[in-house]
């Protein structure tokens, strides 16, 4: 879990300076300042962005700020207060409009980065005689903001790595009495006195946090930081919420395992007895040192990976992510039946802005858990191929927004250069490779069958199922004899959809002469009523043109996987 302000650990954000430049009509320097700023440790954050919007939005860049708004909303993830003022800036951005500053917004004032929420919708001991299910839709305010510090007290805290007297002196200043504090390398462990935490341990802990840091910073070619890192390791969930409130003055829900504050550089895990299980640590670390590069990086990605490392184990130097995590029943075909959920496509999971990602504005924590699971085994199965660094390094070196056009926004335009697959036979590659691995697949639960058909172009999918073959035999990867066999299938299949598609067009329109509309006034009525004499009067046969039209959807889907598939 992640929450963060505006970044003013590693860099200094002079929002009054810049809201004064936009009153002067001084845009040209805001927009220079932004980019500057944008460039630096932790700049890519949505406050620097917002301003590079605002600047072109009153400069009459209209399409270039709206490009840059609908980033803002894309990647980084905000409160639903954030969220509404954001969407309320573009759309005020247009020719004839005025655009308002935001001088007095929640954004500028406090640009807050909510929890994810960490096994969401479930309760029980994670890893340890599974779950106890709850509803999806409880406990939406997981975290409470209302008394969060401000974020000039929280970078207060923030002291450069030969600082050590000082940043210790300023932590007593504001920790209980019960709460002490040492520091080890770059990291300053807090305890709580009444734990029997001995020196050796907290040295194991701070070399294994040391140790992951600099894989981090080396694996993904990051940034280092000059700053000391906050730790708090507590030995429940209640003195891991006790400390939420003391440290930083906000309410976790109870399902949290830990988080971490950008504004103040610290991150907090439940240690249980033994510090040396840090996996959390790994998992909150990720997020702190990612954003100094990063800070635009989606959320299947940023969880994916922070998950991949909360599960780990070293090899060498090197750190990798265990084939089985405990996320793993949440894409069980009985999990999901139980939550009414299905699993997202490759190509859904990776159009998710962090709002959807987390379960969409209703908060589904079972739509979130999902998410997790998949991001967790979609990262899992990158490892294997080896290309989790060449990923990472297409995120970093993103055009900025508006230089091209809004595809920069879409994460699936950075997967085809890294795997060499398009995201339709990655996600048939991928499909693969789960079932080989972990012998069930995600995919054919009977909500997610049903749900994929429904959604599934029949005439655009036959048409890119043509192209693929056209291509692959252009390419001499087919004979002649295999192309034709796999487009006679294609004909057989489109005849039986065709013929199934016409007969229910025929009964639709049968209906509709029997039952005309009297007059444009009670014309939804009387279509309303059609319809439900429609369903009510549907007999065998049209059940059964609908059950042909989904066996074909179906039967196109299955012959996609196997031309797609390396195999073939």
């Amino acid at each position: 879990m992640l929450t963060c302000k505006t970044a003013l650990s590693q860099i200094q954000v002079d929002r009054a300076r810049l809201i004064k430049l936009l009153q002067e009509g001084k845009t040209g320097e805001v927009f220079k300042e932004a980019n500057r700023l944008r460039d630096s440790v932790y700049g890519k954050c949505a406050l620097v962005d917002y301003f590079i919007a605002k600047s072109l939005c009153m400069d009459k860049y209209y399409d270039r700020s709206g490009i840059w708004f609908d980033y803002i909303l894309a990647k980084y993830p905000m409160d639903d207060g954030s969220l509404a003022f954001i969407r309320q800036e573009k759309n005020a951005c247009q020719p004839g409009r005025p655009a308002p500053l935001a001088a007095g917004s929640t954004l500028l004032t406090s640009m807050t980065i909510p929890l994810p929420k960490t096994g969401a919708g479930v309760r029980g001991k994670i890893g340890k005689g599974g779950y106890i299910v709850e509803g999806c839709y409880e406990n939406k305010a997981l975290v409470s903001y209302d008394n969060m510090l401000p974020d000039e007290a929280l970078a207060a805290r923030i002291f450069n790595l030969d600082q050590p007297d000082t940043a210790l002196a300023k932590l007593q200043s504001f920790l209980p009495a019960a709460y002490e504090a040492k520091v080890y390398k770059r990291f300053i462990l807090v305890t709580l006195k009444d734990r029997s935490y001995n020196e050796a341990n907290l040295e194991s802990v701070a070399g294994s946090l040391d140790r992951a840091y600099n894989f981090y910073i080396q694996h993904y070619s990051l940034r280092p930081l000059n700053k000391f890192i906050t730790v708090y390791l507590l030995p429940s969930q209640a003195a891991l919420q006790a400390a939420a409130q003391e440290v930083h003055h906000i309410k976790i829900g109870n399902d949290a395992l830990g988080y971490s504050i950008l504004s103040d550089l610290s991150l907090l895990g439940i240690a249980e007895d033994d510090p040396s299980t840090i996996g959390t640590l790994y998992h909150e670390l990720w997020h702190l040192v990612i954003r100094g590069d990063a800070g635009d990086i989606p959320a299947w990605l940023d969880e994916g990976i922070a998950g991949l490392y909360s599960n780990s184990y070293w090899e060498n130097d090197v750190l990798l992510g265990n084939k089985t995590t405990w996320r793993l029943d949440d894409l069980r075909s009985k999990r999901l039946s139980e939550i009414g959920e299905t699993v997202p496509s490759l190509e859904e999971l990776l159009g998710y802005d962090w709002n959807n990602f987390y379960g969409g504005a209703d908060k589904n924590l079972c739509m979130a858990t999902v998410n997790y699971a998949l991001s967790n085994y979609f990262m899992i199965y990158l490892q294997e191929q080896g290309v989790l660094q060449q990923l990472m390094q297409a995120v970093k070196n993103r055009r900025p927004p508006g230089i091209d056009s809004a595809a920069n926004i879409q994460d699936i335009t950075l997967l085809p250069a890294v795997t060499g697959k398009d995201v339709s036979a990655l996600q048939t590659a991928f499909r693969a490779w789960f079932k080989k691995a972990y012998s069930f697949d995600p995919y054919d639960s009977p909500l997610t069958r049903t749900t994929a058909i429904m959604k599934f172009n029949f005439q655009q999918e036959q048409d890119s199922l043509k192209q693929i073959l056209s291509n692959k035999r252009m390419q001499g990867r087919i004979n002649i004899e295999q192309y034709n066999r796999y487009m006679n299938r294609i004909t057989k299949i489109e005849t039986g959809y065709t013929t199934a598609a016409k007969k229910i067009d025929e009964f639709n329109a049968q209906q509709r002469t029997q039952h005309p509309p009297a007059n444009m006034n009670n014309m939804v009525a009387q279509q309303q009523m059609q319809q439900q004499q429609q369903t009510q009067s549907e007999n065998k046969k049209v059940s059964r043109w609908r059950k042909k039209m989904n066996h074909a959807k179906a039967d196109l889907m299955k012959l996609k996987e196997k031309i797609n598939s390396d195999a073939f």
